[in-house]
């Protein structure tokens, strides 16, 4: 579980460390990744962009170690279809974020 709002509504809810739904105690979490989309608790989204760039970083190194074993025409393909897809995926969520998360994208 995990409790959205401004600092003012966090500060007020700071006590409030679990909840109890139909017998079951779930603990308040600081980040909540739903459908591979991290969210934390002001929706700064600042936690997602760190996840997705270093996803993207990752595969960028992996299809450089094997880019020379590649057709000249598949190497592109398989960039688009790994990382242009995760940088698309929910990127509407990041609209009106904060300059510092979306520079992480870029």
């Amino acid at each position: 579980m995990i409790l959205l709002g401004t600092a003012n509504q966090l500060r007020l809810a700071a006590s409030v460390d679990s909840i109890e739904v139909a017998g079951v105690t779930l603990q308040v979490a600081s980040t909540l990744n739903s459908l591979s989309v991290i969210l934390d608790q002001r929706f700064t989204l600042n936690d997602h962009a760190t996840a997705v760039a270093k996803f993207c970083n990752y595969h960028t190194r992996a299809i450089e170690h094997v880019c020379h074993l590649l057709p000249e025409s598949v190497a592109p393909t398989l960039a688009c279809s790994l990382i242009k897809s995760r940088l698309d995926y929910c990127n509407s969520l990041l609209h009106g974020a904060p300059e510092s998360t979306v520079k992480k994208l870029r």
